[in-house]
């Protein structure tokens, strides 16, 4: 008889115990990666705006060079949300400084470049913050001032929803 009571109260305790931990926390808005070989990309000058290393997942947007040159994207999202707007880039000492403009659902954020450590030494940018509801929407990068030949190198942009 003991071994039935223990065997029951630990099955009792074993749903007690799962019952009591409460519900997994939801998860959040998905985060959304916009990747660089996905741009669309508009340039009137023959060598601006080259996709380097595309196919792979460090595919980069590089020769940035004209205040006309456009990096764009259209995308989808499912979860309304407030998303940070969050730049992958990188720029070399000397070329730092240009102004870049990111518009979306209204709304213009902007960050001045600053030397990252070289072209292939990415750093995390946040922007901005937008509130987004499900939909389809399209983001815009521009260099409104290019302080010495190159805006930098946009490896991506991650919409992290909050």
């Amino acid at each position: 008889m003991k071994e039935k009571s223990l065997l029951t109260m630990l099955l009792c305790l074993g749903m007690l115990f799962s019952c009591n931990m409460g519900p997994d926390d939801p998860p959040g808005p998905p985060e959304i990666t916009l990747a660089a070989g996905d741009a669309i990309l508009s340039t009137s000058t023959p060598g601006n705006l080259v996709i380097e290393n595309p196919g792979t997942d460090y595919a980069s947007i590089i020769n940035w060079g004209d205040e006309t040159d456009l990096i764009s994207w259209e995308f989808d999202v499912t979860e309304e949300s407030d998303y940070d707007v969050i730049l992958r880039m990188s720029c070399l000492d000397g070329f730092h400084g240009s102004q870049i403009e990111i518009g979306l659902n209204g709304e213009t954020m902007s960050m001045t470049m600053i030397n990252t450590g070289g072209w292939s030494s990415y750093s995390d940018f946040q922007v901005g913050t937008v509130s987004l509801s499900p939909g389809t929407y399209i983001i815009e990068i521009q260099a409104t001032s290019i302080a010495n030949s190159y805006a930098g190198n946009l490896m991506r942009v991650v919409l992290s929803g909050e």
